[in-house]
């Protein structure tokens, strides 16, 4: 098992899923360092998963806002599911999704 900060990262793999659930860094800051070891460690073609489950109802607009211009300010690309659980699915943008 390895357990790390998100931002202290550091592994020679490369992973072509990224599942990040209830991961509060992403909207509650602009996550720089977080991101910047995401890309760095996906594969082209790569996706990240990032999942929130709140309280019943729509979800929060603020942290939609928050994580797609966080994901859009690192080069990422995103759709959002909001039934049930909020997930988005991004890619980098200029890989091609496999």
């Amino acid at each position: 098992m390895y357990q790390s900060a998100l931002a202290d990262f550091a592994m020679s793999e490369r992973f072509d899923k990224v599942l990040a659930i209830n991961v509060y860094v992403f909207w509650t800051s602009a996550a720089d360092a977080e991101l910047e070891v995401v890309r760095e460690c996906m594969t082209p073609g790569g996706a990240l998963f990032i999942c929130y489950e709140g309280p019943a109802g729509e979800p929060s607009p603020r942290v939609v806002t928050a994580v797609t211009t966080a994901l859009a300010a690192h080069g990422f690309v995103c759709d959002v599911e909001t039934g049930g659980i909020l997930s988005f699915r991004a890619r980098v943008a200029d890989r091609a999704v496999g």
